[in-house]
């Protein structure tokens, strides 16, 4: 069974003279094809896996495509399992099932009833166990050729079946699901985009029209975050989709630097955020920098908040060897010949 208007078909387009594909024909990417571009590929459950598949239960395993087109499936230094044209292969829960990418394949539901057709019982004598000789099984059923669906998603980069929480929902929009394997794929919509980013869990990002596409702009939580949301909605979206989204992690790094000072920390706290704590010597200065920092961001960063307190110079000289006050500056040789000039600060301040 596959669902129409809803399974990504994912390219990659590096090199052009190889035609061979796979297809998911079990599990949450059931349907999914991805047509294959490099002689070497790693197929798995982990992040690093060239074709990521979130139910795989196996270990993760490479794809290889040799001179003659002929592909094989093995866990790295065994012997490879040929992965013939049409006879799907089980691994855990996920069958697939490899192909030439330009011709028509039959539906995966006969692909998966020649996987599953009973074998023969080899026949037997009273009292006796089989003889392991097979007799003539009832033919088998035809196989009928259809049209090779059209690709959904060109990704040029590296092929991903996106392993998220939010995958299932995201590719199985309400009310799109049909058993009409061969008919074209449907446009995305806006409601389905924002249904799967509402599904994805990122109360900071908002995606709107743009033309004939989609914008997606706002904060997401961190790169790793960031990176599977895209991922997930490009799937949905294709190249319609305006990815203008920053990081939370990304952005609190930025004013940090900007900041230059080792006890204070930036953390991005959502909905547009962000913190500042700790100690510094100058917090006036401090929330100088946030407040041009902030300005420069809006209007995707609505907020700073800033609670930093004075740092005592004292202690940051260490031991102290010698000391001279003169008015407001004070003049402190630490034991290991550091001089250090202090101007007097107010008492410790906190700001808000």
């Amino acid at each position: 069974m596959v669902t129409a208007g809803a399974i990504p078909s994912i390219t990659i387009e590096e090199v052009s003279f190889m035609s061979k594909e796979i297809r998911v024909l079990t599990g949450f990417h059931a349907g999914a094809q991805i047509e294959l571009s490099t002689t070497m590929m790693s197929i798995g459950a982990k992040p690093d896996a060239d074709i990521l598949i979130n139910d795989w239960s196996e270990c993760t395993m490479q794809l290889a495509i040799d001179a003659e087109n002929n592909l094989t499936i093995a866990v790295p230094g065994d012997a490879g399992i040929a992965m013939d044209d049409f006879m799907p292969r089980r691994f855990g829960e996920v069958v697939l099932c490899a192909g030439p990418a330009d011709t028509r394949w039959p539906s995966d539901l006969q692909l998966l009833e020649s996987m599953l057709a009973a074998q023969p019982e080899g026949r037997k004598y009273d009292g006796e166990t089989s003889d392991g000789v097979f007799p003539a099984g009832p033919p088998s059923t035809p196989i009928v050729m259809r049209s090779r669906r059209s690709p959904w998603v060109h990704a040029g980069v590296a092929a991903l079946l996106i392993g998220s929480m939010g995958a299932a929902a995201v590719v199985l929009p309400a009310g799109k699901t049909t058993l009409a394997a061969d008919r074209p794929q449907a446009r995305a919509t806006l409601a389905e985009v924002q249904q799967a980013l509402a599904q994805l869990h990122q109360p900071d990002l908002a995606v709107a029209r743009q033309g004939d596409g989609f914008l997606v702009t706002g904060i997401a939580a961190n790169a790793a975050e960031a990176g599977r949301t895209r991922a997930a909605l490009q799937a949905l979206a294709g190249n319609r989709l305006n990815w203008s989204v920053r990081s939370g992690d990304e952005i609190a790094g930025s004013l940090a630097e900007s900041l230059h000072e080792a006890n204070l920390h930036v953390s991005y706290a959502g909905a547009g955020r962000l913190e500042v704590t700790g100690s510094a010597r100058h917090p006036g200065e401090v929330r100088q920098v946030v407040e041009r920092f902030r300005s420069d961001m809006e209007p995707l960063v609505a907020r700073i908040d800033v609670d930093v307190t004075s740092t005592d110079d004292l202690k940051v000289a260490g031991d102290i060897d010698s000391a001279l006050s003169a008015d407001s500056v004070k003049y402190v040789e630490s034991s290991d010949g550091t001089k250090n000039f202090i101007a007097e600060l107010p008492s410790n301040t906190t700001l808000h």
